[in-house]
């Protein structure tokens, strides 16, 4: 932390950015308990928050210090108003008394303001004081409350195939297949939940078309597992039809469903074949609108060769599914008619998006590597995905990884941003108490 703001505090700022970030890296100094090292950064910058300064000192403990340092300030209005907000900070601190007492003495040193126009506006904040304190309940303690979050996890779908591998990047296209799909797909699942193989089998032999093939014969597989019956990736590649790209990616799901039930029954020669048939079928998916989708599924494999055992062939995936993601390139042509925002690129970052996915099933195996190569692909789809990679790491509870990446951001601004992003977020996992005051 201390670094991070070290680092903020010592870059150079564009003129229209410089005071907003200055005075931001101070109150973070000051929320960090960096109490000292704020004021002497205050001073170098000349940036000036001494209620806020004041306010900090008397909850980290040093009243005596914060009342001096209130007291001594040349200017009336701000030590006035800076003593209202000693105040409001001891009644946040549940200490009423010294709330009433600090009251008082705001009040008393408003009379002393020479300009009699504003003395009717400190009284103001005076009533405001009073309210607050007769309607609201104290919100904040010294001591620190870590906040615990989850790192995203990618999960494999319960039923063996998606319809991911039906997506061809037309608007509607997805859910129009999911829609007409659905009422097949139940009475897959009911046929499944009976145990009727000859049913399942019926059905996939006269599927009409080979969305509902696929999914026809992912029923038979999740029966199988379902029965604890035996499941062969050679015989489910040999029933999937392979005439059209979308059915060869659901065919790498559905040998890689077979790869993961393979690895939960400790067969791992027969699952490390399962994901090596689901990485070749990827290989002769070659249609643009499902190169999305040929990154995730990649991915996922990975997961699920690392969560068997099989780090080392997990990482040549991983860098095939990064391969696969570079390919799709920066920004995919919007569909015909779409309306486009005047100054800004037509379609979407979807080598930043399929690069995200990477990036969360990377950190899903605790593969750091793999996810920083991921993030490095993820900028590359636009100047503002690296906002986005940076917010990325601090959900993902690694602050060092999100404040290493900042300090990459080419752009001055970007950085410094950035950087103070990460020292605030991280204060917040942390704990550090909160003030409500209005400063």
């Amino acid at each position: 932390m201390h670094r991070i703001l070290k680092k903020a505090a010592l870059l150079p700022d564009p003129p229209a950015d410089k005071q907003r970030n200055q005075l931001r890296t101070f109150e973070l100094l000051v929320r960090a308990g960096y109490l000292e090292e704020a004021e002497k950064f205050s001073e170098r910058v000349g940036v000036h928050n001494d209620g806020y300064l004041a306010a900090y000192l008397l909850l980290y403990g040093q009243e005596a210090r914060a009342l001096e340092f209130i007291r001594t300030r040349p200017d009336p209005v701000a030590r006035t108003y800076s003593l209202f907000k000693l105040a409001e900070t001891y009644w946040e601190m549940g200490k009423p008394a010294g709330a009433s007492a600090m009251l008082e003495e705001a009040e008393a040193s408003c009379k002393t303001i020479p300009d009699a126009a504003i003395r009717p506006k400190c009284m103001g904040r005076s009533s405001f004081s009073k309210r607050r304190f007769e309607m609201e309940s104290p919100q904040v303690t010294a001591l620190p409350h870590p906040v615990s979050k989850p790192r995203p996890q990618p999960t494999l779908p319960f039923y063996p195939v998606t319809l991911d591998g039906y997506r061809d990047g037309k608007p509607g296209y997805f859910l129009k297949a999911q829609t007409e799909n659905a009422g097949y797909r139940e009475e897959l699942f009911s046929l499944a939940g009976k145990r009727d193989f000859a049913a399942v089998l019926q059905r996939i032999q006269t599927a009409p078309d080979n969305a509902r093939k696929v999914l026809a014969v992912s029923a038979l597989e999740y029966m199988s597992i379902q029965n604890n019956g035996e499941v062969a990736p050679d015989g489910i590649a040999a029933l999937l039809p392979e005439d059209a790209a979308d059915a060869t990616l659901a065919k790498a799901e559905a040998l890689l469903a077979a790869g993961v039930e393979l690895a939960k029954r400790k067969n791992s020669d027969a699952a490390l074949h399962g994901f090596d048939l689901a990485r070749q079928a990827l290989d002769r998916v070659t249609l643009p609108d499902l190169r999305f989708g040929r990154v995730v599924v990649c991915a996922e494999i990975a997961v699920q060769e690392a969560k068997a055992g099989l780090r080392g062939t997990s990482e040549e995936t991983f860098s095939k599914a990064l391969r696969f993601a570079r390919e799709i390139g920066v920004l995919i042509e919007p569909a015909a008619g779409a309306k486009t925002m005047p100054g800004k690129p037509a379609g979407k970052p979807v080598m930043s998006d399929a690069a995200r996915e990477i990036f969360i099933r990377a950190l899903a195996v605790n593969n750091i590597g793999q996810a920083r190569k991921a993030a490095e692909v993820w900028r590359g789809g636009a100047k503002s995905m690296e906002g986005a990679v940076v917010r990325a790491w601090l959900e993902a509870n690694l602050p060092d990884e999100a404040a290493a990446f900042a300090e990459t951001v080419p752009d001055i601004t970007s950085r410094v941003a950035e950087l103070l992003r990460t020292a605030a977020v991280t204060l917040d996992t942390l704990g550090a108490p909160t003030l409500l005051v209005d400063f």
